[in-house]
């Protein structure tokens, strides 16, 4: 038997999703693979610094700074984090210290958060790891580091010591690397959305189709072409009502499903924004319930027209349907779909009577 148009479109779309997994897939590993030789090669090559010029080189290269416990200076001045409720200061932390290197007649300061700076103080073996973002020093912090650079005197050693204007934020090697973490989780995050939501969807309703058709899938498929190809089909966007279907192609969802199984329709529209506040548009979305309890939803971005227009014909042309959004009915079908399902059947009753 010639494979029907609707199984060649099906598949057509699968095969689209596969190719979409697939690359996301390379994405993530390339990704990951980034991340990691980032993290190694800023751990395993750092820049040795003893002197401003490895120090300006190291900084051109942009890269990662090794420097030795023994030549880190504590200048007991701390960054405090304070933590308020209703205006009131509840506690305050130590963020951060400040040490210091000198670089011949300059002098570097660095913040390091509390653990690291427990490392400095019991000098534990190893160099540090440093590199970080400079940030401009205000006047009266900078002012602070300066009396802080005179007091030390295994620093100043009486020699007159100008410090930078800014000072050294602690990273770890681990943090040029997570940028690439975070886009390979987005990756990742996508290919489970693309599989768990869209793909599973669209096997379900193939499934309801065999279903529905008594496991002669083929014959149902030779059916909705027939359907699909007669002048008294309703056609608007992508989405098809025929004599005795629904067919929805669109990049998210493909299906067809008898008429006589759908048990409710109505319009959902989703208002999107940015961080929460910011309005970015909205999506507006056909959802199809079937008697054998799928719910099925088919977003139209700026569709709400063509959504409207079917949403009419259903409601026109097949009567056994419930018709529009209601918190009733949605609250049934939640809490009791056998109930929903009962409801539905009288309604349908009802409407062959009518006809009658």
């Amino acid at each position: 038997m010639k494979k029907s148009s609707f199984m060649k479109a099906y598949k057509k779309r699968w095969a689209y999703r596969i190719m979409a997994l697939a690359l996301c897939a390379v994405a993530a590993l390339v990704s990951m693979g980034i991340s990691i030789y980032t993290y190694y090669d800023n751990t395993n090559n750092p820049t040795v610094v003893k002197n401003k010029e490895e120090y300006d080189e190291a900084l051109n290269n942009d890269s990662y700074i090794q420097i030795s416990a023994d030549e880190l200076y504590d200048l007991d001045v701390v960054i405090t984090e304070t933590t308020s409720k209703l205006g009131v200061k509840v506690s305050e932390d130590v963020k951060s210290r400040f040490v210091a290197m000198k670089l011949d007649t300059y002098v570097l300061t660095i913040a390091i958060p509390n653990k690291q700076y427990e490392k400095f103080v019991e000098q534990e073996n190893g160099p540090f790891i440093l590199k970080g973002t400079l940030i401009e020093f205000e006047d009266m912090e900078l002012e602070t580091i300066q009396e802080a650079i005179i007091d030390n005197n295994s620093l100043s050693d009486g020699l007159p010591l100008a410090p930078y204007f800014q000072y050294l934020q602690y990273e770890s090697p681990m943090n040029s690397a997570s940028f690439f973490f975070m886009i390979a989780a987005c990756f990742i995050v996508y290919i489970l959305i693309m599989y768990m939501v869209y793909m599973r969807k669209n096997t379900v309703a193939l499934k309801s189709l065999k279903n529905f058709s008594d496991g002669n899938l083929e014959v149902a498929c030779q059916k909705i072409d027939n359907e699909l190809n007669s002048d008294n089909a309703y056609k608007n966007g992508p989405i098809t009502i025929t004599e005795n279907y629904i067919v929805v192609e669109t990049q998210q969802i493909t299906f067809a499903l008898p008429l006589k199984e759908l048990m409710w329709v109505y319009k959902q529209t989703i208002k999107k924004k940015v961080y929460g506040i910011i309005p970015a548009g909205r999506t507006n979305g056909l959802v199809c319930v079937f008697s054998d309890k799928h719910e099925y939803k088919v977003d139209l971005f700026k569709g709400e027209k063509i959504i409207d227009e079917v949403i009419e014909y259903i409601s026109n042309n097949c009567k056994a349907s419930f018709v529009g959004h209601s918190e009733e009915l949605e609250n049934l079908l939640k809490k009791d779909s056998d109930e929903f399902i009962f409801k539905w059947r009288v309604n349908k009753e009802s409407s062959k009577n009518m006809d009658i």
